[in-house]
């Protein structure tokens, strides 16, 4: 089987979404592709502080 789509040259940005900016996360989690098994994105994990960081700057606004 040929693809005429190479799903490894998208890049995806890594991070939260707040306040309208990516903020990176100290964890991850591997995804895999489910068309070949290939690891192709690590999905960021909120930690405590995070989820702490993101109330205090909701409550601000």
């Amino acid at each position: 089987m040929t693809r005429s789509f190479d799903p490894s040259g998208v890049a995806l940005p890594i991070g939260h979404w707040i306040h309208g900016k990516y903020v990176e996360c100290p964890g991850r989690i591997e995804l895999l592709r489910p068309s070949d098994g290939a690891a192709y994105f690590c999905c960021p994990i909120a930690d405590a502080v995070m989820v702490d960081r993101l109330a205090k700057q909701w409550r601000s606004t």
